[in-house]
């Protein structure tokens, strides 16, 4: 992803992550927990494609809209405005969707769409893990 300038958080260790006292890292270990509720009947995806079983996997918004938008388009300082256009022209209803949180949570839901129907790229490997990401229609 760094090769396309689509910006990303580094991953800090579990030890440095736990000692931040900003509370910054609450988002990673929310994840965490989520995979952990789910991994007995949809374990982490660590293949490049999806083939068919239950799992769960990562992706992330702002990938997702640099994916869809264009990596030179994508902005972080007019995101709330960008997504809801692209959900739009997606031909999505975003009348509902009032938060940021609410417009990247569908964003996600077209990520895992695109996975389903093999179109999607993944960023990363199998041992540190995969970031999906659709690929433009």
């Amino acid at each position: 992803m760094a090769r396309e300038r689509i910006s990303c958080f580094a991953t800090p260790t579990l030890a440095r992550a736990s000692a931040s006292t900003s509370g910054f890292y609450e988002w990673m270990f929310n994840g965490a927990r989520v995979y952990e509720a789910f991994a007995d009947t949809h374990p982490i995806l660590k293949a490049e494609r999806f083939t068919g079983e239950p799992v769960t996997f990562e992706t992330f918004p702002h990938a997702i809209a640099c994916a869809l938008l264009g990596r030179d388009v994508a902005s972080a300082k007019q995101k709330r405005t960008q997504r809801r256009r692209l959900l739009e022209e997606l031909g999505l209803d975003t009348t509902e969707l009032k938060s940021i949180d609410s417009l990247d949570a569908v964003l996600c839901a077209v990520a895992a769409q695109r996975l389903i129907q093999g179109k999607s790229r993944a960023y990363g490997d199998g041992v540190g893990g995969y970031i999906f990401v659709p690929t433009p229609v």
